[in-house]
């Protein structure tokens, strides 16, 4: 598709544009897989809190246990927070914003403050680099 407007544009900057907005709808449409399957995962596994014999850090231990503080993911899989968490983390090494990742967990779903606190718990926890890109 050819856009007038970006014919303004030089073509490095027009490429660097692509780059990025393809790393967006990429964060995004991983974000929304994750979502996906955390959601449709109960239909398989009648025991949402068992899972095989994983040797996590105590960085992942933690993460999981504030987690499971919040009733809302008290029946998801260790498996799913870790993934969600760790999808969270790549989407800020990819250079989404907050507001983009909070909209697209809330879109997948997950209420406005239960999305907070997962953002929240899974920079301060799993990837704590990106704390400063955090509300206050």
């Amino acid at each position: 598709m050819f856009d007038p407007e970006l014919e303004d544009f030089p073509e490095t900057t027009r490429n660097k544009l692509i780059i990025i907005v393809g790393g967006i709808i990429g964060v995004v449409v991983l974000l929304a897989a994750c979502y996906t399957y955390f959601i449709f995962r109960s239909l398989d596994d009648p025991s949402p809190t068992a899972s095989p014999t994983v040797e996590r850090t105590d960085k992942e231990e933690f993460f999981l246990r504030t987690m499971r503080t919040r009733p809302a993911f008290n029946d998801e899989s260790d498996q799913i927070l870790l993934d969600t968490g760790n999808a969270i983390c790549t989407a800020y090494r990819t250079g989404a914003s907050t507001e983009a990742i909070l909209s697209t967990v809330v879109d997948s779903g997950v209420p406005k403050f239960e999305a907070g606190y997962l953002i929240g718990g899974s920079v301060k926890i799993l990837c704590p680099e990106f704390t400063s890109k955090l509300p206050a």
